[in-house]
């Protein structure tokens, strides 16, 4: 296969295509495990799962098992959770908290930092049995911004501050909406869609489709008493390239968001309260940047797989790829660390409302992909438009993310 003949780009007629095949192709998805998820850096934890001495969870980042552990001298590591001795699994369970992990396979114990405690019987080893050279190994590099936490399983990668880039922008505008810290809901949403991994990034950014797909949301929204010609606003929403593959998209909220526009949604009694956390902000940020917390809703895309969702909540969502035509996804919501009572609650049903796997918007996304999935293997030789927007400055319904992403995926996997 020729991977230079999947995108077809002409500037000048305003034409952008992919070639079908990249969705469907066996061999394909085996080159981006190589070439993309071996090399990029991987949205892994939040600081918060692992809070306290001793935290620990387990993970899959590119279907490599993870133990990531906060140690008693309070430093994350993140370690392959497989036994130096055997390789069975370190830790079966997904979270808790341990002074020491052994292994059910054969009892070899291991302490946060790694290092090999104790092993039954140690007598049974030759005096040259360098118990140092058996500890934990570590995923080479780590590192966060705000808390949230990357690996990279490469030999030199970029640094993360550099692979971010642009996109820190959209993300503090999200970390700086509260005094303190956030933290994760314990748990997550997960579930399957019957399609390529690479339709969930694009689609996460995508405008064109809102109120066409999302109309029964739309008329929930209305039928609480919100005018209908709020949600045109959308079309003037605004989309950006941040480099690396990363994108944004912003537009003008026709719908609540706890922090802080207040919607029919969230009840009369949280006017008052909505209110006053928008005079917080107004005060500590001025009025332009606190217009852009409040009033603006935002979807950002950091490639290859995570997105961020501050919108009606504040949501982290994943895919990975598990075969060509299927991914699993991971939702996590992000919450103020001290919110608590009525306020926590109205966050958490604002989340389900549109993002829980029950809710309006994501069983239409997952329908709307898989139905995209049967397409391209029906004619996996066609190609996939995203042309609208080439031929002038980009508005948020254009396709310029889905470009953006495919560009990216694009050098990555034709470079040598």
């Amino acid at each position: 296969m020729d991977l230079k003949e999947l995108l077809w780009e002409d500037r000048e007629k305003g034409i952008f295509r992919i070639r079908r095949t990249a969705i469907t192709s066996q061999e394909i998805f085996e080159l981006e495990r190589e070439k993309i998820f071996n090399k990029c850096w991987l949205y892994a934890f939040h600081s918060s799962e692992v809070e306290k001495p001793g935290d620990y969870i387990t993970r899959k980042v590119a279907e490599k098992p993870l133990l990531i552990v906060r140690g008693s001298d309070s430093e994350v590591r993140v370690f392959y959770n497989t036994c130096t001795h055997r390789g069975a699994a370190i830790c079966r369970e997904k979270s808790g908290n341990a002074s020491t992990f052994n292994c059910f396979y054969h009892g070899w114990c291991f302490r946060h930092d790694g290092s090999l405690v104790s092993v039954p019987d140690p007598d049974g080893y030759a005096s040259t049995h360098d118990r140092q050279k058996l500890n934990l190994k570590r995923v080479p590099h780590v590192d966060n911004y705000r808390g949230l936490y990357f690996v990279n399983f490469s030999e030199n990668p970029p640094n993360l501050d550099s692979y971010l880039s642009k996109v820190k922008e959209p993300l503090d505008l999200v970390f700086d909406q509260v005094e303190g810290d956030f933290k994760i809901i314990p748990g997550s949403n997960e579930y399957y869609i019957r399609a390529n991994w690479k339709l969930l990034p694009e689609n996460s950014l995508d405008v064109y489709h809102y109120n066409i797909l999302h109309r029964s949301f739309v008329d929930y929204q209305v039928k609480l008493g919100i005018d209908r010609q709020k949600f045109s606003r959308l079309h003037n929403s605004l989309a950006s390239d941040l480099g690396n593959g990363h994108a944004v998209k912003e537009d003008e909220s026709g719908f609540g968001r706890p922090i802080a526009h207040w919607s029919p949604l969230f009840g009369e009694e949280a006017k008052d309260e909505i209110a006053q956390i928008k005079q917080e902000l107004v005060k500590k940020y001025g009025r332009e940047r606190a217009w852009k917390m409040t009033e603006l809703v935002r979807n950002t895309m950091i490639f290859p797989n995570l997105i961020i969702l501050d919108n009606v909540a504040i949501n982290i969502r994943q895919c990975w790829p598990v075969a060509p035509n299927k991914m699993r996804v991971l939702m996590w919501h992000l919450v103020p660390k001290d919110e608590e009572g009525k306020a926590l609650k109205r966050r958490l049903n604002s989340f389900l409302t549109f993002f829980g796997v029950g809710g309006f918007g994501s069983p239409d996304d997952a329908e709307a992909l898989e139905s995209s999935q049967i397409g391209c293997e029906t004619l996996p030789d066609d190609w996939l438009d995203m042309s609208r927007g080439m031929h002038r400055t980009p508005f948020g319904r254009d396709e310029l993310p889905a470009r953006t992403f495919w560009r990216q995926w694009y050098y990555l996997m034709t470079r040598e």
